[in-house]
């Protein structure tokens, strides 16, 4: 219930205006040395409080923090002298692929259009997740009033093929027992003096795992890092902090 009522009952829907291009923007103004595409072969604490990064290619370089900004376990995987506590907290968060479908095919929805709804679910006993499918047009302004455009995750049924805009598959965080669970274990995680690696993603905010759950995670770990400073518990940087993000 209370995943229900965070995720649906009391967050509210908001946009950005002009559009998310505009905050990608906005987020990497200013900053000295933004690469992509960097492939990240492991992560591990070393002496003086520092980390070392090491590319697939063999170059090493050195930070005095690292925020994964991953799904849990690229970051279990990376991070290769993780603790015993960090390997169960990061472990204790799962994730699923998840296929999803942009098309136009009304099939997928409701037989009756007056039962449609922004976000539909198609239920199947031999299944263990629904078919859910957004009726776009329901829930992006721009598209009111156009041609219908549908969002499938998870598909029981395939849209024709003609109707097919896109396909993707990504990890999502599954959010259960054991994942709120492990909430708090890594606040305090984050809350022992001398941390140098942070973890942060939607897996690790309570509710749905949406992006607006990584930001806060993120503002979240930003916080922290600042008080560790303001208490002198972290070393004071000499360089911009790592981020290890997909």
């Amino acid at each position: 219930m209370d995943y229900a009522a965070r995720g649906v009952a009391s967050q509210s829907v908001r946009r950005v205006s002009p559009g998310a291009d505009d905050v990608r923007r906005r987020l990497v103004a200013g900053l000295e040395d933004l690469r992509c595409e960097a492939r990240i072969a492991s992560v591990q604490r070393v002496d003086e409080g520092r980390v070392r990064v090491r590319h697939e290619d063999g170059r090493e370089e050195r930070f005095d923090l690292v925020v994964f900004a991953v799904p849990p376990p690229a970051a279990r995987r990376l991070l290769v002298d993780a603790s015993a506590d960090e390997a169960a907290v990061l472990g204790a968060f799962r994730t699923t692929l998840a296929e999803v479908v942009t098309h136009r095919d009304p099939g997928l929805m409701p037989a009756r259009r007056r039962d449609w709804s922004p976000v539909n679910l198609h239920v199947v006993p031999d299944r263990d997740t629904p078919e859910a499918t957004i009726w776009l047009n329901a829930v992006q302004p721009s598209l009111r009033g156009g041609e219908d455009v549908f969002q499938t995750v998870h598909p029981h049924r395939a849209p024709r093929m003609e109707s097919v805009l896109g396909r993707s598959c990504f990890e999502r965080p599954v959010v259960d027992p054991d994942s709120l669970q492990a909430l708090p274990r890594l606040a305090r995680l984050h809350a022992e003096p001398g941390r140098v690696v942070w973890f942060c993603g939607s897996y690790a905010q309570s509710g749905i795992p949406l992006l607006e759950s990584a930001v806060r995670s993120a503002r979240v770990v930003v916080t922290a890092i600042d008080a560790g400073r303001t208490s002198g518990r972290a070393v004071q940087p000499s360089r911009r902090p790592s981020e290890a993000a997909a």
